[in-house]
């Protein structure tokens, strides 16, 4: 059984229940820490909730790119540790994923698939014979098909609910429903205020998405976030006889599928939009949009409306450090679309910074370039 944490002591507190807060929270657990997380939501119950969660790394170079395929590289066995720790499973998934082209857009993909072989990924176009035999139901404006075995996927909520779970057994704190307020210098450390607790915190790390602004006393060098809304549409399928296999990627979002036949149609990506209602006719083009390669979809009924809202600086770029301002203060923001993606390395390596006491920025040197 998990021994009740001592909230009278100093924590690692952090602000944010979601993937980046949660598999920090499990990096630094797992290294016997002390460890209580906050939320003014109950568990993944912010973009984390509204999150596809393929986790297929971006084209291009550079350090963000390595970091993804480093991740992906690490997420099988990750997956394995935390389902077996926890016993709880996180739908990780390994057909891989198809990308989708109409008949028009046809050179565009085969553009994108010579591009990934000559950065070396494992990808192919598909013959209509093999695309048939693989997802039997993509049909409607398929032109072409690109397919990628590597790329695998989970359930991001599923996840976020075993995190929290090995994070308490490992001895860690989850306050729900306990939006932090302030924060206070209390001696050598910071008193996090909620609505329910004070918690004397040894370091606070702040990964709230767009919602830091609502916390007085933050130091000011911690970045600002806008919030860009995605919205997800669930449609019920038969477990029993599933409408796809994989991930099916157009141009205009991803086809998830889940183990208890549930499919995810996304997603939107709106600048400035907070508003939790979705209109109808946005979700039905959601619908549309994934319908006209999967046809079979219209016959699908529409369970849930999901939206979420991702946090992005202004520059557009992930920002995890360290405050100057107040160096017991350290902040994981801006992972937009990418934060199931980039959880494995960011958390490890983000977690080995806080323990250093380090400065900077915990991914230059080895991924960010000095």
């Amino acid at each position: 059984m998990p021994q009740e944490p001592d909230l009278g002591q100093p924590q690692i507190v952090i602000i944010g229940a979601g993937i980046a807060g949660l598999s920090l929270a499990w990096s630094l657990t797992g290294s016997g820490h002390a460890v209580t997380v906050v939320d003014a939501g109950a568990v993944g119950a912010g973009a984390s909730r509204a999150a596809t969660a393929y986790l297929e790394p971006r084209l291009g170079s550079g350090g963000l790119r390595a970091i993804e395929w480093a991740s992906a590289r690490e997420w099988p066995a990750l997956a394995d540790e935390i389902e077996a720790e926890t016993g709880q499973s996180i739908d990780y998934r390994r057909e891989g994923l198809i990308h989708v082209a109409t008949p028009e857009r046809s050179g565009e993909l085969a553009d994108q698939a010579a591009e990934r072989q000559r950065r070396g990924w494992n990808a192919r176009l598909l013959e209509p014979a093999e695309l048939s035999e693989l997802e039997p139901n993509l049909r409607g404006e398929v032109g072409a098909a690109l397919f990628l075995p590597d790329i695998h996927w989970l359930d991001g909520r599923r996840l976020c609910r075993a995190l929290a779970a090995a994070i308490r057994r490992r001895g860690g704190a989850i306050l729900e429903d306990r939006p932090v307020t302030r924060l206070v210098p209390d001696g050598g450390g910071l008193v996090a205020e909620t609505s329910g607790d004070a918690v004397p915190a040894s370091h606070v790390i702040v990964c709230t998405g767009a919602a830091g602004p609502q916390i007085t006393g933050l130091p000011g060098d911690i970045p600002f976030c806008r919030p860009v809304r995605g919205v997800v549409v669930s449609v019920q399928s038969d477990p029993d006889a599933p409408l796809v296999n994989r991930v099916i990627k157009h141009r205009k979002g991803p086809v998830c599928p889940r183990s208890d036949g549930r499919i995810l149609l996304g997603t939107t990506y709106e600048r400035g939009e907070t508003s939790s209602h979705v209109r109808p006719e946005l979700a039905e083009q959601l619908v549309a949009n994934a319908a006209r390669f999967i046809p079979k979809l219209r016959d699908c009924p529409v369970t849930e409306v999901t939206t979420g809202i991702r946090a992005l600086a202004p520059d557009g770029l992930i920002h995890i450090g360290r405050s100057r301002e107040l160096p017991d203060v350290y902040y994981s923001l801006s992972h937009s679309g990418a934060g199931y993606l980039r959880a494995p390395v960011i958390a490890r390596e983000f977690a080995e910074f806080i323990i250093d006491n380090a400065a900077g920025c915990p991914l230059t040197g080895k991924y960010l370039a000095r």
